[in-house]
């Protein structure tokens, strides 16, 4: 008896980690994915308000680096749609880059 009384405590301690645990694990993630888009808009001329601060070869350099790096990110597959549009949005910038050098 005195057992049972002793869980009680402790499973209404639990239950609201429980509840935490999904959205924690979905943040970590999709962390992996999104920190790769702060270094894609630092590349982005649109973003830069016209300054280009890299030569477009440096860029295009970098966005290599970024794709290289991106093609190792290991994530489960029900998150892959969000690194494939990672991926997509790389090879946007890839293309605005080529543009912007010719």
């Amino acid at each position: 008896d005195r057992m049972k009384i002793m869980l009680i405590p402790l499973v209404t301690l639990f239950f609201p980690f429980v509840k935490v645990m999904p959205s924690l694990y979905r943040w970590r993630v999709r962390s992996r994915i999104y920190r790769w888009y702060r270094e894609l808009e630092e590349l982005d001329p649109i973003m830069q308000k016209d300054e280009i601060w890299v030569s477009l070869e440096e860029s295009l350099e970098r966005l290599n680096d970024i794709e290289k790096q991106v093609s190792q990110i290991s994530i489960p597959l029900g998150y892959r749609e969000e690194l494939y549009d990672l991926r997509m949005h790389i090879e946007l910038l890839r293309k605005k880059l080529a543009r912007a050098s010719s």
